[in-house]
């Protein structure tokens, strides 16, 4: 957010996470990122609010956040040496506007070794991220390849949120 050069603060939701499993998985995370919105929106309708959601999608499967240690090790061994798609929903309302869109990323891990993924789920850093690893953080090392948009990984497609932004009055 600081790339827009706008004041800004965050504020988390206050929210549980429903998502509806028989809807296809880009309308599962504008559901939630709008959720999220709508929830921050009522206390604060002077605003514009912008609600996010990231998932992990491995051969058809959501990867949300590891339970355990165990479990993020296993989903790294499961992302090893293959491509994953990283979906990044944003949902923007004000009192003038609703818009919301997905975007899409492929990500490719090199082959990875017992030794460094149990390295990295030591440092804990996987244990609160969609897929157990993080591309700004340690998570960056296993990344071999990106098709699409970086920060759709990181948790926020800046740029077409700026363009989408710039296209309404908000």
């Amino acid at each position: 957010m600081q790339y827009l050069n706008v004041h800004f603060e965050t504020v988390s939701p206050n929210i549980e996470e429903h998502m509806d499993m028989n809807l296809p998985i880009q309308e599962r995370i504008e559901s939630i990122a709008k959720q999220k919105a709508r929830s921050v929106f009522e206390k604060r309708p002077d605003n514009l609010v912008i609600g996010c959601d990231t998932v992990v999608v491995f051969e058809k499967e959501v990867l949300g956040k590891p339970i355990t240690e165990e479990n993020a090790i296993e989903m790294l061994k499961r992302l090893s040496g293959k491509t994953h798609v990283v979906y990044t929903s944003v949902a923007m309302i004000s009192s003038k506007q609703k818009v919301s869109f997905t975007s899409k990323t492929e990500v490719t891990f090199y082959d990875l070794d017992d030794k460094e993924i149990e390295d990295y789920v030591k440092t804990k850093e996987p244990l609160d991220k969609a897929g157990a690893y993080t591309i700004q953080g340690g998570g960056a090392i296993f990344v071999k390849e990106i098709t699409g948009d970086f920060y759709t990984v990181m948790g926020l497609p800046i740029a077409k949120m700026y363009q989408t932004i710039k296209q309404y009055e908000w």
